[in-house]
């Protein structure tokens, strides 16, 4: 049995982290700390067999058989808590952003190998249904050499005063962005070149413009726009093969289309339903869907992520979403940010 234990019950905890752990197999949820008091009313409703802790400190003090440490807190606490959890010989899981500049991530790389444990950041878009088949069929090549990506969202925040409504759009979205890009692609980008407009009155980047330069002239681009007032996209790609285009969209689809065929000039009637998201491909106006997620799409997907990292790290290899390729993510994210800043298109080697 893997025991674990929780930091940060709030939002993320209650819909993703508390759902995805109550379902793997041979996982049990000990423990959560946060310092908010109502936290504890909320987990009874939530996870009643829960210990509940206002500190770190105190969690790992008291419950010395959890084995992993997830953190699920605003990011420039992410530091402090992956530190002090390996220190106490506990395996991190931390959500993304894994923290707010290297130095940090360095900081709690360094001790992760001090205290001979692992650090793994919840990049769990890849193990979507929908993206997973999609960079499967880019891997596999049986479309043709990826040419060209494209990622994209279009919403608007709600009211609130999180860290995720301070203009920090780029670091808290664009991460999961940047590496389903990096896993498209199969590297990290060799530059990075970003506009991050911001019409007067709005604070930080809420509209995002991001090109990533990969090897063999290829390239991937990033729309992330948080002032939308129309249909709200969380998540939109499009990988365009040689020979054919992969397209993949989150949210629930329910539609019907009545048409023309371009090419034969025939009627066509198409009909969507999918109630996480589909994905599909693309030969000119001919299209077969090949996945679709479930209702809850992201806590599944970080159940499967996580639930890998475990299988992983008791194999002794590398869990998807290690630190060390984690740590390429932020490179990528701060280049970014350094680019829009100077007008100029960033070597991802300047950034370290």
């Amino acid at each position: 049995m893997i025991k674990v234990g929780l930091v940060g019950l709030g939002a993320a905890a209650g819909s993703i982290w508390i759902p995805a752990l109550r379902e793997l197999p041979g996982v049990e949820l000990v423990a959560g700390a946060d310092p908010d008091p109502t936290a504890v009313g909320r987990m009874a409703r939530l996870a009643p067999s829960m210990a509940v802790h206002q500190e770190l400190e105190h969690l790992l003090e008291d419950h010395r058989s959890i084995d992993w440490i997830v953190i699920a807190t605003p990011p420039d606490t992410h530091a402090r808590l992956a530190i002090q959890a390996l220190e106490a010989g506990r395996h991190v899981v931390c959500e993304k952003p894994f923290a707010p500049t290297l130095a940090e991530v360095d900081q709690i790389l360094a001790a992760a190998t001090r205290a001979g444990r692992t650090v793994a950041v919840n990049h769990e878009m890849p193990s979507m249904p929908i993206v997973a088949e999609s960079l499967r069929a880019v891997a596999s090549g049986e479309h043709g050499r990826l040419l060209f990506a494209q990622v994209w969202q279009t919403l608007v925040d709600p009211p609130g005063g999180g860290w995720r409504n301070q203009g920090q759009t780029m670091a808290e979205f664009g991460t999961h962005a940047v590496d389903l890009l990096v896993q498209a692609f199969g590297e990290v980008p060799s530059a990075v070149l970003a506009a991050m407009p911001r019409p007067d009155g709005v604070v930080g980047d809420p509209v995002d413009l991001v090109t990533l330069f990969f090897s063999g002239g290829r390239a991937g681009h990033i729309v992330l726009d948080r002032l939308c007032r129309g249909a709200h996209k969380y998540l939109e790609l499009r990988f365009d093969c040689v020979e054919a285009s992969l397209r993949a969209s989150m949210g629930g689809r329910a539609s019907i289309e009545v048409g023309l065929d371009a090419r034969s000039r025939r009627p066509r009637l198409r009909l969507d339903l999918a109630g996480g998201g589909q994905a599909w491909v693309e030969r000119a106006s001919e299209r077969a869907v090949i996945a679709r997620n479930p209702t809850s799409t992201l806590a599944h997907a970080t159940g499967l992520h996580v639930q890998r990292i475990f299988e992983q790290v008791g194999r002794g290899a590398e869990p998807p979403g290690a630190g060390r390729r984690a740590r390429d993510i932020v490179r990528v994210v701060q280049a970014a940010y350094r680019s829009a800043a100077e007008g100029r298109r960033v070597p991802l080697a300047e950034v370290d």
